[in-house]
């Protein structure tokens, strides 16, 4: 499969929009912000083989770079990615061939210092079900707190390679 997940999603769910379009995507790139992939089918590619890895990486770059005329620079795995130093390094050396500058992996939290890692920053996940309290205090830095947490759970899924 070589289509994109979020052009070939239902874009509603009950009287809801689920996902924006590409004229409402075109839109916020047009206005200042980036646009970053978020691999080809959405799936946990912490449990994909390599090949697959590969078309989901390659592939969602190709799309998104021809779908809107830019050079995308940046990737946030979808659910994060675990499986192992070996299989991190892997994703990484995929991502940095494919052209991508800047990777997030899944480390939730906050880029705290000029010396930040650019293939594992952190992020913070906005949900659907947020409102707007917990929207502006995601990106005003309130969340840092849980960071922690994810870092233990990733040592532990590192472990478990779960």
């Amino acid at each position: 499969n070589t289509s994109a997940w979020w052009l070939t999603q239902n874009k509603t769910y009950g009287n809801k929009i689920k996902l924006m379009n590409v004229d409402q995507i075109n839109n916020l790139y047009i206005n200042g912000n980036e646009l970053g992939c978020h691999a080809l089918s959405h799936q946990n590619l912490s449990n994909v083989s390599h090949d697959v890895l590969e078309q989901e990486l390659n592939m969602s770059k190709i799309i998104l770079d021809s779908t809107f005329s830019i050079d995308c620079k940046s990737i946030a795995m979808p659910f994060g990615f675990s499986g192992g130093i070996d299989a991190e390094n892997h994703s990484k050396d995929v991502c940095r061939i494919a052209g991508y500058k800047y990777m997030f992996l899944g480390n939730f939290g906050y880029i705290t210092s000029a010396n930040y890692n650019n293939l594992d920053l952190p992020r913070v996940p906005i949900y659907g079900s947020d409102n707007i309290e917990d929207f502006i205090s995601k990106v005003s830095g309130k969340y840092n707190f849980i960071s922690k947490l994810y870092k233990i759970r990733k040592k532990i899924r590192y472990l478990f390679r779960i």
